[in-house]
């Protein structure tokens, strides 16, 4: 398995590199329009794939749905990695939690509703460490200070915290499986070329990877698109 194929326009090139593998004949056969052809069907139209994908247009609820590489270039199966939330700082980018991820295949992150997944991120971290203050609150009721912090009660930025947390978290279970959806019609669209895929996802990214199943089982063309999934909560 080579780590360079390239495909589209890239084809003759190929095949001339491919020459001393498969002989003079099978690497004209590459070179020729027909050969061309059979490298852009595999790769994607003109060997863009899925960078080569955005949404031009509002689709349903959806704000934003992108594809961002994560490794360049061109392989004969591609991973899909989908965060399922951002928050600021270390992991305020949709790529962030994927750098650890074995760099062996053509990878891309879905870059998906950022505005939310970063508001319900922000949420859950201040809700948090709301959460560690009140545990070491109750640390300390069994030490001297026992007696001035049973007077202490929940803080107010908590409790505040607490009380708006459906609404982002709402907003993106309903997102998330809208994005699942058409998620599964880009691929059945062949953006990706004839090539394998694997989804990789936690959090609502795994709720994406539900979804986009979902409606890939409803259509008789989904064969062979999907190699594998893993998510995680």
């Amino acid at each position: 398995r080579s780590s360079d194929l390239t495909g589209g326009l890239a084809a003759p090139l190929v095949a001339a590199g491919a020459a001393t593998i498969i002989g003079t004949a099978g690497a004209a056969a590459l070179g020729s329009t027909a050969g061309i052809a059979i490298m852009a069907s595999l790769f994607g139209a003109a060997g863009a794939g899925l960078t080569g994908y955005k949404m031009k247009k509002r689709v349903g609820a959806i704000e934003e749905f992108e594809f961002l590489p994560l490794t360049g270039g061109r392989q004969l199966h591609i991973s899909i990695a989908i965060t399922g939330w951002l928050c600021t700082g270390k992991y305020g980018s949709f790529a962030a939690p994927w750098q650890s991820l074995m760099q062996s295949m053509e990878q891309y992150c879905l870059a998906w509703e950022s505005k939310y997944l970063m508001e319900l991120g922000n949420t859950l971290d201040s809700l948090l460490n709301g959460l560690v203050n009140m545990m070491a609150q109750e640390a300390l009721k069994y030490t001297v200070l026992s007696g001035i912090v049973t007077a202490l009660t929940w803080p107010a930025s908590l409790l505040a915290v607490a009380s708006v947390i459906d609404n982002p978290w709402g907003v993106c279970l309903s997102r998330s499986a809208e994005v699942g959806k058409h998620l599964a019609h880009i691929l059945l669209s062949r953006q990706q070329g004839k090539r394998p895929v694997t989804l990789i996802g936690f959090s609502l990214g795994a709720r994406v990877i539900y979804f986009c199943l979902q409606e890939l089982v409803k259509e008789k063309d989904c064969e062979g698109i999907i190699e594998r999934s893993k998510s995680t909560r």
